[in-house]
């Protein structure tokens, strides 16, 4: 019922060879194609596209934020690097 492969095959003289070589290159080649996007050590996944504001959800993220001549007025001179950074800032803390 079980015989060894040995007699089942093919003799050893003609049996099917691997080239090294050519798995060595398939192999590097895949792997080149892998990283196309990233040639660094650490891949870091893309972030996820913005969604974009309508006008009006725009327009409502600014009324809701209070008016910058009255939001830090209780502060005095520290309420400055509060006030520039908020300048800066795309959407800062307060409108102007």
């Amino acid at each position: 019922m079980f015989k060894p492969r040995r007699d089942i095959g093919t003799p050893p003289s003609q049996s099917p060879r691997i080239d090294l070589d050519a798995a060595r290159k398939k192999a590097a080649r895949e792997i080149v194609s892998e990283g196309a996007g990233s040639r660094g050590v650490f891949t870091l996944p893309s972030p996820p596209p913005l969604e974009k504001k309508s006008k009006e959800a725009m327009a409502m993220e600014k009324a809701i934020k209070p008016d910058c001549r009255t939001a830090y007025a209780s502060m005095g001179l520290l309420a400055v690097p509060v006030l520039v950074a908020s300048a800066i800032a795309a959407d800062g803390s307060c409108r102007w």
